[in-house]
């Protein structure tokens, strides 16, 4: 919350997330929830982790399905793509989705952003995680934050694409 109050609460955000989220529970939100008149400058999208029971391309195909409802819902927005974190579940398999995510990337409309690099092992645990080993701790928060400003007032800051 220190974080978010900090960097993206001043900037008039809006948090979607929703814990034991899965791709199938945001399109289900996307299809159903009163939200066609926002008109988000920036998307930011992390999603994937709780789908560790699909195939590496099946739950890319669960991204690749979210960020084209975004597109179609939000044709200005420019969508910031997060890499999935590692954890204690299932890292071989995220480390495998996010290398078919990041091909979604096209650096105009929707930008990859490595966050997992950012987070190494450390001992049995990740550099930010909590000791769930799945979850940011504040740190996390603030690497994430850190990492990710560059690029988010880039967007910010700059005029929307045309379609």
């Amino acid at each position: 919350a220190a974080v978010w109050d900090k960097v993206y609460a001043p900037r008039n955000a809006l948090n979607f997330g929703v814990g034991a989220d899965a791709t199938q529970n945001v399109l289900w939100r996307l299809d159903t929830m009163d939200v066609r008149d926002l008109a988000p400058k920036v998307t930011v999208l992390m999603i994937g982790t709780n789908n560790s029971h699909d195939t590496a391309a099946d739950i890319a195909a669960g991204v690749h399905a979210i960020l084209s409802k975004l597109q179609s819902m939000y044709p200005t927005t420019r969508i910031i793509l997060v890499s999935i974190l590692p954890n204690a579940r299932a890292t071989a398999l995220m480390n495998n989705v996010n290398t078919l995510i990041q091909t979604f990337a096209d650096d105009r409309t929707i930008f990859y952003f490595d966050l997992a690099a950012r987070m190494p092992a450390v001992g049995d645990n990740w550099l930010g995680l909590g000791p769930d080993k799945l979850h940011p701790d504040q740190s996390g928060y603030q690497i994430w934050a850190d990492a990710m400003e560059p690029l988010l007032a880039r967007l910010l800051a700059t005029p929307q694409p045309a379609r």
